[in-house]
């Protein structure tokens, strides 16, 4: 499959009626128990943040993916919400994270005294995997302490993990569209960010999310390309 992308931003120039169409689709197969058209609203156009970023994943013409993130103002906070959904077929973790790593980055740069975190509900263990093998810092994680009360304001309606007793999960009504080998395979994966994940939200199956949280800062982003490169060298050792 030959995918490629194209970029959009809500301040200066968004999607067509058949992008939408396509992407109602996107929606539709990705999610169970979800109305496209009314989750297409909250996510694409309901006026809740000052800007959208958005990259289509395109596969000839038709688009089989999406990443979008949404920029919100929080008291004296900028929070970054996301979501993403592709098609079976086009399904590839590494498809999102250089566009969010790169929009972030460049809001950063713009605004650096501004105080900016991502926060978002990740519903598929792919998905946290996916963010969190590059990035520094991200919480909740088996490696960095969470910070106890951001997640209490961030995720006020939250509910809490019986591993870690942190306001870290949200029950959705919608689920993903995974068959019951995919969902076997993740809660049995020896990979650490399935293990982390399938622990701390054992009922992911059930539309129930996790709520992540990363800072955006220099610092993670300095640490991350550190990490990176170090990830690079264990794959590569023989």
């Amino acid at each position: 499959m030959n995918i490629k992308h194209q970029d959009y931003s809500q301040s200066q120039c968004w999607i067509n009626q058949e992008q939408k169409q396509d992407l109602l689709e996107v929606i539709r197969l990705s999610f169970r128990n979800i109305e496209p058209e009314k989750h297409y609203q909250n996510r694409f156009e309901i006026d809740d943040c000052f800007e959208r970023k958005l990259r289509l994943f395109i596969n000839g013409t038709k688009v089989v993916g999406y990443c979008l993130l949404l920029f919100k103002r929080h008291r004296n906070r900028v929070i970054i919400d996301g979501s993403a959904a592709f098609l079976p077929s086009a399904r590839h973790g590494s498809n999102t994270m250089m566009f969010c790593l790169l929009e972030a980055a460049k809001y950063k740069l713009k605004h650096p005294t501004q105080q900016i975190f991502y926060g978002g509900y990740m519903l598929s263990p792919a998905m946290y995997r996916a963010v969190a093998k590059p990035i520094a810092t991200i919480w909740p994680s088996k490696e960095t302490p969470p910070p106890a009360r951001l997640f209490d304001e961030l995720n006020p309606l939250g509910i809490f993990s019986p591993h870690n007793q942190l306001r870290c999960l949200r029950a959705l009504d919608f689920q993903s569209s995974y068959s019951a080998q995919d969902v076997q395979s993740f809660r049995t994966s020896h990979k650490s960010e399935f293990r982390y994940y399938c622990q701390v939200n054992p009922d992911f199956d059930r539309g129930v999310a996790l709520f992540v949280i990363i800072p955006v800062s220099l610092k993670q982003l300095i640490l991350s390309i550190l990490k990176r490169f170090k990830n690079k060298e264990i794959s590569s050792s023989p």
